[in-house]
């Protein structure tokens, strides 16, 4: 696939938007988008335990590895805050793999970089790997890991 043009990566933006909607409703979530780009956030969720306010980054290259930016604004200058979003969200689309973030553990990041193995099993962030619980009041589990079938903290026998 070839990248570089600001249309064919808008577009690539916009469908990774439509697969988190996807998958949200697939996790459980009432999905809301906000009117406009004016909003710190992308999306809102519903789980029942409040609303989320989600900021999604995705990307669709691999180089070395994964990078996504963690900053805002025209010049990538400004960090995202607590007090703007809930929740950061990363799609790794080439791999279709989902970080769930709360804003409050990487608020002060720039870069996240993710391994190109695929899928990643032992990278620094998989405590975050599809972590959905997160969104909807759950707490950071080291030992949770959606492929071992084990949510909510319960440990492997």
């Amino acid at each position: 696939m070839h990248f570089g043009t600001y249309n064919e990566n808008k577009l690539l933006g916009e469908q990774a938007e439509l697969e988190f909607m996807l998958k949200a409703v697939k996790e459980g979530f009432k999905v809301s988008k906000p009117h406009g780009d004016n909003a710190r956030y992308d999306f809102i969720l519903d789980g029942g335990k409040g609303l989320k306010r989600v900021q999604l980054k995705s990307t669709h290259q691999l180089k070395k590895g994964y990078r996504i930016t963690c900053l805002r604004g025209k010049n990538l200058r400004s960090h995202y805050t607590p007090n703007e979003v809930d929740a950061f969200v990363v799609y790794l689309a080439p791999i279709k793999v989902w970080y769930v973030f709360p804003m409050a553990d990487i608020q002060n990041c720039k870069t996240l970089y993710f391994s190109r193995m695929q899928p990643p099993k032992h990278d620094r962030w998989s405590a975050y790997r599809e972590a959905w619980h997160l969104l909807s009041g759950g707490k950071v589990l080291p030992w949770y890991h959606k492929e071992d079938g084990n949510k909510n903290g319960e440990q492997a026998a």
